[in-house]
């Protein structure tokens, strides 16, 4: 019985039901991230490297032995889509490699490590908001964890809403308040945040088209908007 990034629990007695157990191709190093969002998790905690794991699975959440172990770092570019679409590659070929191991008898399984332990909880959409008294890093990730769901959003003070789909963080010096749009130059819709800034470079208004960045200020401008 083969599952592929199965953030539940099995019944024991589906455990038990194939000759060789349950296998679970799971989307992170674990013990790190155990759970239902481990890609997203590992994006937004700022991680270097993400990997997949081929475990033994048992009746705890993502507790079993592992049979083998891909890293895959993760740029400071990439989002949740493009990490997923990594691990995706490297899994399936994984797994085939695993396989036979597995059918084989010969070697056994390893243990998880008892210390490093997390857990991925599933996202909701009131997490998506971004907090503009973040750091520029901090929101940055959020974006690139939550692109392409549930997509980090903010509300200026006179309502037009906004999705964020790729941001940097810049090394601004400024005195607004934050969430306040500084400017709109070649590093995008430059937002106020904690100790400096974010230079928003694909956005969708609400009801509208997304867009990159120099391609909606074509159109409008956000200059001086506050952020909520």
């Amino acid at each position: 019985l083969i599952v592929v990034a199965y953030g539940l629990l099995l019944p024991p007695w589906m455990l038990n039901w194939a000759s060789h157990g349950a296998i679970n191709v799971h989307a992170s190093l674990l013990p790190r991230w155990r759970g239902a969002a481990p890609i997203q998790r590992s994006i937004a905690a700022g991680d270097k490297e993400s990997g997949v794991g081929i475990m033994q699975m048992d009746i705890g959440l993502d507790t079993g032995d592992i049979w083998h172990e891909v890293r895959v770092p993760i740029s400071t570019t990439m989002n949740a889509q493009q990490l997923h679409d990594a691990l995706q590659n490297v899994g399936a070929k994984a797994l085939i490699d695993t396989l036979p191991v597995i059918f084989s008898g010969d070697k056994q399984p390893v243990p998880q490590a008892k210390d490093g332990i997390t857990y991925a909880q599933k996202l909701t959409k009131a997490e998506a908001e971004i907090n503009w008294d973040d750091s520029a890093e901090v929101i940055c990730r959020k974006i690139r964890a939550f692109n392409p769901v549930p997509v980090a959003h903010s509300a200026t003070t006179n309502h037009w809403r906004f999705r964020f789909y790729a941001a940097t963080p810049l090394p601004v010096t400024h005195n607004k308040a934050h969430g306040t749009v500084l400017a709109e130059d070649k590093n995008g819709i430059v937002i106020a945040c904690q100790n400096g800034a974010i230079g928003v470079t694909e956005l969708q208004e609400i009801g509208k088209k997304r867009l990159l960045a120099r391609d909606f200020l074509n159109g409008k401008s956000l200059l001086g908007s506050q952020f909520l």
